[in-house]
C-alpha cells in the first residue's frame, strides 16, 4: 500500500427519462393537467378547487403540444399511465386532418375519460382556404360515429373548420338525448352552400328527436339554422335553458343566402330565458314592417351587423326592451326608434338619417363611431330635447 491516500470513483449509469416511476410520471401529469386549468370563477383569497370548478385553458387546440396528447405519443408507457386516469381526458380534441396514429388517440381518449362528461373540440391541423371542400366533408362524416356514441356525456361540442357545408347535419347525426349538453358550436371560415332543402313538415319532424334541456349557448351559421332550428324547430323550443345565440354569416364564396326573418324572429321568440342575441352577415328575405311585430324577443343584449334592407327594424320591433343594442354596418331602414338606454353605432352610413329615431328613444348612453350622418345639429338636438343625463361618446366621425 502506498503512502498516498487514493479515492475509487464508481461509474454513474447515464439517466434517462425512461427510469422515472409510474408515481413520479403521475405527479408530472398532475401537475401539467392543472397548468392547463383555469378556475371558472375567482374569489380573493381561495388557492385551491375542485376540478368541478375549473375549465380548460383556451389555447391553440390545432397545436401539437395540446395536453395530454403530446406527452401521451411520447411513448406506449407515458400513454398507459395517462389513460389510467380518465381526468386528463375530459377535453377531447379531434384534428380530422391528422394522420391514422392521431386518429386512433382519439378513439381511445373517448374510452379512457370512462363515464366523466366531456368537452369536444373538431379542429384542423391546417386552415389553408385550398383546401378540397368535399375532403373535408368526408374527414367530418368520418368521426361523427364516434362522437355520437358519447353524445350523452357531452358537455360542450365546438367545430372549427373551412367550409360550412363540412359541418355535420344536425338532423342526421344529432338525435336522442344530449342532456349534460349546454354549449354547441359551429364556427366556419366560407360559406359555400345554399338553403335548398325545405322538406315538408308533415310527417317528417317527429323523427327528428334531439333532448339539449341543459343547452346553453349555440353559435350556428344562417344555413344551419334554417335547417336545424327553423325546419326542424321542437328540439330548440324545448331548450327552455338556452340563453346565448350567435346566428352568423362567414365569408360568402357564392351568392348571399336568404333567411326567412319571420320564422326567424317566430324561433326566436319561443325562448323565454334568451338573454344575448348576436345576428352577423345574413341576408333576410323580409317583407315591409306594417305596425308592431307579433314577435317579441326576451333578449336583454343585442348585436346586429352587417344586415340589409329592414331586417333591423323588425328586430327592433320585435325586442322587449333590452338592457342594451350594439348596430354595426346595417341599413336602417324603417328604424324608427331605439328601444333601449344604451345604444352603441358603427360605420353607419350617411345615408340613415340618425335623428328621427333618436329623437323618438329615451337613450341614455349613446356611443357613436365611424357614423358621418351624426352632427352638431344632432348633438345640439340632443341636448335640449333627449333623455336629461345623456352621456355621448363620439370616435372617428
Amino acid at each position: 500500500m502506498n503512502g498516498t491516500n487514493s479515492t475509487t470513483v464508481g461509474r454513474v449509469a447515464p439517466a434517462s427519462i425512461q427510469h422515472l416511476s409510474n408515481e413520479i410520471l403521475l405527479r408530472i401529469f398532475r401537475h401539467l393537467y392543472f397548468e392547463n386549468r383555469l378556475p371558472r370563477y375567482w374569489v380573493y383569497g381561495t388557492t385551491e378547487w375542485k376540478d368541478e370548478e375549473l375549465d380548460w385553458e383556451d389555447c391553440d387546440l390545432s397545436s401539437p403540444t395540446v395536453f395530454p396528447y403530446a406527452p401521451a405519443l411520447v411513448c406506449s408507457r407515458w400513454s398507459r399511465v395517462l389513460s389510467e386516469h380518465p381526468l386528463f381526458w375530459t377535453r377531447v380534441v379531434i384534428a380530422i386532418d391528422d394522420d391514422e396514429r392521431h386518429r386512433k388517440m382519439v378513439s381511445e381518449s373517448l374510452s379512457w375519460s370512462k363515464d366523466r362528461l366531456i368537452e369536444i373540440e373538431v379542429v384542423r391541423r391546417s386552415y389553408s382556404h385550398n383546401k378540397d371542400h368535399a375532403g373535408e366533408t368526408a374527414m367530418v362524416n368520418q368521426i361523427m360515429p364516434c362522437i355520437v356514441q358519447h353524445l350523452h356525456r357531452c358537455q360542450s361540442i365546438c367545430f372549427k373548420l373551412i367550409y360550412t357545408s363540412s359541418f355535420p347535419d344536425l338532423r342526421k347525426w344529432f338525435r336522442g338525448d344530449a342532456s349534460s349538453l349546454n354549449s354547441l358550436e359551429l364556427k366556419s371560415d366560407i360559406e359555400d352552400q345554399t338553403i335548398v332543402d325545405r322538406p315538408s313538415l308533415s310527417g317528417s319532424k317527429d323523427r327528428f328527436r334531439f333532448a339539449t334541456p341543459k343547452l346553453r349557448n349555440l353559435q350556428i351559421d344562417g344555413t344551419n339554422f334554417h335547417r336545424a332550428c327553423i325546419i326542424r324547430s321542437t328540439w330548440i323550443a324545448n331548450a327552455y335553458d338556452l340563453s346565448h345565440i350567435t346566428i352568423d354569416a362567414p365569408i360568402p364564396s357564392s351568392s348571399p343566402q336568404k333567411v326567412c326573418l319571420r320564422t326567424t324572429l317566430k324561433v326566436l321568440s319561443e325562448l323565454p330565458h334568451l338573454s344575448s342575441l348576436v345576428v352577423r352577415g345574413l341576408t333576410f328575405t323580409a317583407p315591409r314592417l306594417n305596425g308592431n311585430s307579433q314577435f317579441t324577443l326576451a333578449a336583454r343584449h343585442v348585436v346586429l351587423e352587417g344586415l340589409g334592407g329592414n331586417a333591423v327594424a323588425h328586430f327592433i320591433h320585435a325586442l322587449d326592451y333590452p338592457r342594451d343594442i350594439c348596430i354595426t354596418r346595417c341599413s336602417l331602414a324603417q328604424v324608427s326608434f331605439f328601444p333601449c338606454r344604451a345604444v352603441t353605432l358603427e360605420d353607419i352610413d350617411e345615408e340613415w338619417e340618425l335623428w328621427p329615431p333618436l329623437a323618438n328613444s329615451t337613450i341614455t348612453e349613446l356611443t357613436l363611431t365611424l357614423c358621418p350622418g351624426f352632427n352638431d345639429e344632432i348633438l345640439d338636438s340632443l341636448t335640449w330635447v333627449g333623455p336629461k343625463g345623456t352621456e355621448v361618446y363620439m370616435r372617428d366621425l
